[in-house]
């Protein structure tokens, strides 16, 4: 990650993308469009950018949809052409990518001295424009045979509306990318061109890449931004698409309104490895985040949720546990290894990938499975594992007790009109008192899943009424 420092001279670069327009050869290029008029377009985005405060530029030919994997000669050449006529109002470290051609985005930065280059280089895709083979062995030793050591490569980890033609999970590919190829940094993107990457996919990869820095690839805005770079080592960004004339003039050059996408991003930005403050809207306008957090407890895993206030999911994490079976028909759970852990143990793994502390968490909600009895002491300590709901059946001589103790009448009106089941709570509190008459005399309370963890966070018992729990204790003492 140091190479970063060094280059951009900070820790999480936001490298802003020069989409150049159409170029020639392009089906989006009109009869009477010129060069000029494309390097006038870049001309404004590059100032725009560079005044606000972006870290360094990438150059590509974004316009010249669709890619073309061996891209024709016009194409670097138009876009040399460009950086060329840029090249002394270039105030921040650049790069460049042809799209979809990872060799005439080498051989280009050759050309231009570009600092780096960010593309699809490894991998077997498929998509729009077919079969995509990379070959990256080639393109590393044509780097070799070039000179250019200090180029750094920015490898696309996941292409852009292209999948593999192999399922893999993206931190396998992490690794072996890393142990064969040497990338300088991975890059994380969404589904399509444009829209956000995976925030768990960016902390799952970042977290077996072992310091190759990981890139939040697509779909940053300053809603998110704060978010991404906390989990990431820096983002490329999008400036908004500028498709004319006048919609350039618009944007860019009333009044130097140009300048206001790029400073959401960069204005009165500070980074070190204490604190990340990221200021959006213009002229230091302090963005405010909210967070929740859900977590659900079930019968095999634990899963949970962190969102922002528009509900936008900002991570996401599961722990898988296991289910007791000490004789058939009984099934159980630790209250504490099993239910207490995994809450924990979600919790730190949703803040990492996150990337926000605890105090940001605004509210939290949990579910768990439902009907479980865990009789505690007085100290809130279990004193056996907690039988679980309806799929344990071990209680059936007490639910037949119950059934003849109240008649058929009488237990409509307190069961709502169903007959005792193997969900109901009190079939299982009195099958411990007939059973495990020692643990049923140092029991304090009965709990619930729920209200054990909300026992867990403050010792405050929030067990909900269960049917027929107001003659409950006349019934154990009969």
């Amino acid at each position: 990650m140091q190479w970063c420092k060094e280059l951009f001279g900070v820790e999480k670069p936001i490298i802003a993308l020069l989409h150049m327009r159409a170029l020639p050869g392009d089906p989006q290029y009109k009869r009477n469009d010129t060069m000029k008029q494309v390097i006038e377009f870049a001309r404004q985005d590059l100032h725009n950018l560079q005044d606000g405060g972006v870290d360094g530029v990438l150059f590509s030919n974004e316009y010249s949809m669709p890619y073309q994997k061996h891209v024709p000669f016009l194409i670097p050449s138009a876009m040399a052409r460009v950086i060329g006529e840029l090249m002394s109002e270039i105030r921040v470290p650049f790069g460049v990518d042809c799209e979809a051609d990872a060799m005439a985005t080498l051989d280009l930065a050759a050309a231009t001295d570009a600092s780096f280059i960010r593309g699809t280089f490894t991998g077997g895709y498929v998509g729009d424009i077919g079969i995509i083979n990379t070959d990256i062995a080639r393109l590393l030793r044509r780097k070799h045979d070039l000179g250019l050591d200090n180029l750094r490569m920015l490898y696309f980890l996941n292409s852009e509306s292209d999948e593999y033609l192999a399922h893999r999970e993206l931190p396998a590919i992490a690794r072996s990318i890393i142990f064969t190829c040497k990338p300088d940094a991975l890059c994380i993107s969404g589904a399509n061109a444009g829209l956000e990457a995976n925030s768990s996919w960016i902390a799952d990869v970042r977290a077996v890449t072992n310091g190759v820095p990981v890139f939040c690839n697509t779909g940053c805005s300053a809603e998110n931004i704060r978010q991404k770079l906390a989990i990431s080592d820096g983002a490329c960004v999008s400036a908004p698409p500028l498709k004319s004339a006048a919609n350039l003039t618009t944007w860019s050059m009333a009044n130097g309104s140009g300048n206001l996408w790029s400073r959401s991003w960069c204005t009165a930005r500070h980074i070190n490895q204490h604190q990340l403050k990221i200021y959006c809207g213009v002229e230091g306008i302090k963005m405010s985040m909210e967070y929740f957090c859900g977590i659900d407890v079930g019968t095999y895993e634990t899963k949970g949720v962190i969102i922002d206030g528009q509900c936008r999911i900002i991570a996401e994490n599961t722990v898988k546990h296991g289910l007791d079976n000490p004789k058939p028909n009984y099934f159980e759970h630790d209250a504490e290894q099993v239910w207490w852990h995994d809450i924990c143990e979600v919790s730190r793994g949703l803040l990492l990938k996150a990337g926000i502390k605890n105090t940001e968490i605004k509210a939290v909600g949990v579910s768990a499975i439902n009907a479980c009895v865990v009789p505690v002491d007085e100290n809130g300590v279990p004193l056996r594992k907690a039988i679980l709901y309806g799929i344990d059946a071990r209680a059936e001589a007490e639910m037949a007790f119950i059934e003849q103790y109240y008649g058929e009448e009488r237990r409509n009106q307190l069961f709502n009109g169903r007959p005792i089941c193997s969900s109901d709570c009190m079939p299982k509190i009195m099958w411990i008192k007939n059973n495990e008459p020692e643990i049923f005399r140092k029991t304090s309370k009965f709990l619930t899943s729920s209200s054990y963890i909300t026992a867990k966070t403050d010792w405050r018992i929030c067990n909900r009424p269960l049917p027929g729990a107001f003659f409950l204790r006349a019934l154990l003492q009969s």
